[in-house]
Order: structure tokens, then sequence, then C-alpha cells
């Protein structure tokens, strides 16, 4: 088995058999067949069969891209002779290929390996994503991390569409086990196995998203409950001096006035009140 990889570099991986040949195409180069330009178009994985050949059109996403979802668009093409993969990630499919090994000498099988190993190898992307989200959310809890209700939002966002794309390339893969011959009805059924894998994974991140943003919610109102603790305290404090304040500044007259040690004693006892509160409050640990 040969593998050609056309693309910038145009470098050879391996050879061993040359009776079947595997080439990756990026196709950016306009070197894609006509009747698959507006396949790619499209953002849902599908699977479709023709006398000719049988295609997995597989959407998937850029896990090094964080700020937005980048969407990554492949075509694996099975022929009688041969396969063709159309790819906007040649580096990542051709790395793949060179790993490949053990792997019967005919075309279906050959594909059967390909889908497989793009399975296993899109697979970790999902587990950077919840390393993304449990640094986010570790960020937020030490309060260092700037921006947090967009990235949290952001975040939920691209969850969705990760959900989205692994659902569709379960459906996809899953038609395609249908016309499989038999000899390979057991290594495709491992690979729908794992496709139901990454849907699961996808449901997880979904509902870390969702205890993550309720994290960050948790922590947004333990402030602002801080926040209002503290105001109340001052208030509490400085309420008896006003009125203090709001008694004595009455234009009527009082007879403690007259009293030659009436302002001392007015100022010491708001001293000692005032004092009062704040060792209370301080030992309460309300501010």
């Amino acid at each position: 088995m040969k593998y050609n990889v056309i693309s910038s570099t145009l470098s050879k991986l391996s050879s061993s058999s040359p009776s079947y040949m595997v080439e990756v195409r990026d196709y950016s180069m306009s070197n894609i067949e006509i009747e698959f330009e507006k396949l790619f178009e499209d953002t849902i994985s599908t699977y479709q069969k023709t006398s000719r050949y049988s295609y997995l059109y597989l959407v998937t996403h850029d896990a090094k891209v964080k700020d937005s979802v980048k969407l990554l668009r492949h075509l694996f093409v099975l022929y009688s002779d041969h396969v063709d993969i159309y790819s906007q990630d040649t580096e990542s499919i051709s790395s793949m290929l060179s790993s490949m090994t053990d792997v019967e000498n005919n075309s279906e099988s050959i594909y059967i390996s390909i889908i497989t190993d793009f399975i296993i190898a899109y697979s970790p992307s999902l587990y950077l994503e919840e390393q993304y989200m449990a640094t986010l959310e570790s960020s937020f809890i030490k309060k260092n991390h700037p921006n947090l209700h967009s990235q949290i939002s952001t975040m939920r966002k691209r969850i969705s569409t990760i959900k989205r794309l692994c659902d569709s390339i379960s459906r996809a893969i899953g038609s395609y086990s249908l016309s499989v011959s038999e000899a390979n009805s057991d290594t495709i059924q491992d690979t729908v196995t794992m496709t139901d894998s990454l849907v699961e994974n996808a449901l997880y991140l979904r509902d870390f998203s969702v205890t993550v943003r309720e994290s960050y919610q948790q922590q947004v109102d333990i402030g602002l409950n801080s926040t209002m603790k503290y105001m109340a305290t001052v208030n509490t404090i400085f309420l008896p001096l006003m009125l203090l304040a709001g008694w004595y500044g009455m234009n009527v007259p009082m007879p403690e006035v007259k009293f030659i040690y009436s302002y001392p004693i007015i100022i010491l006892f708001a001293i000692t009140l005032t004092l009062t509160l704040i060792i209370t409050f301080r030992r309460k640990k309300w501010f």
C-alpha cells in the first residue's frame, strides 16, 4: 500500500504494497472534483453511496483555536481501487496515515482503517476542551481571569457547536456501517462505538459547561452578598450617629443642653457606641 500526500510539501510518507493508493489533497488547491465542490459548503457530516464511489464527509473543529469555532472539513472517498481524502488539515491526516499498520490489502479495509484512525485522532480534541473549561473554572475561582462572562458565553456556544458536529459524525458513520461488507462488519462496529463515545463526551462537555456557568454565577452572587453585607454593616455603625445628629439638630429647646457636661458625654457615648459596634462586627467577621 502506498501513501502519497499531495500538498505544499509533496512528501511521500511510506510505501509497502503498490496495489492501493491513498491520496490526501487539500481541497483549497483547486484539485477537488466538481461534484464535491458544493459539499464543502455544508457543515453537517454525511454519507453517500453512488454506483461509482461512496464517500464520508466529516466536519470537525480545530481544538487549537479557542476564541471561536474553526470548522475543518474532510472528505473520504472510496473507489473500487483507491481512496481519495480531501481535507483542510492535511498535516494531521498525513501524520495519521504514516502511523497506519496491519491493514488488509483491499480498499474497503483501508478505508475503514482510515476512518477509525481519524475518529481516534479526533477524540483527544474533546479532552482538550474539558481541560480548557477546567482551567477557566479554576481561574474565576481564583479571580484572576479577565472578561469571564464573555469567555463563558463563548465557551458554551463552542460546546454547543461541538455537540452538533459529533452528532452528525455519529449519524454519518452509522449510515455507512449499514453498507459495509460482512468481512469488515466487526471493525466498523468498533468505529460506530467510538463515535457514540464522541457524542457521550460532547454531552458531558455540555453538562460541564452548564456547571461552569452555574459556578461562575455562584461566585458572582457570593461577591454581591459580601458587598451587601459590608454596606449593611457600615450603615448599622453610622445609623445611631445619624439618629443623634438628627435629634440634636432639631430647633427646639432641650433641657440637657443647659448641662455643662452634656456635649462631652454625647461625644463619648457616640465614640463608645461606634467602637463597640466595630469590635462586635469584626469578631463576627462581617467585614
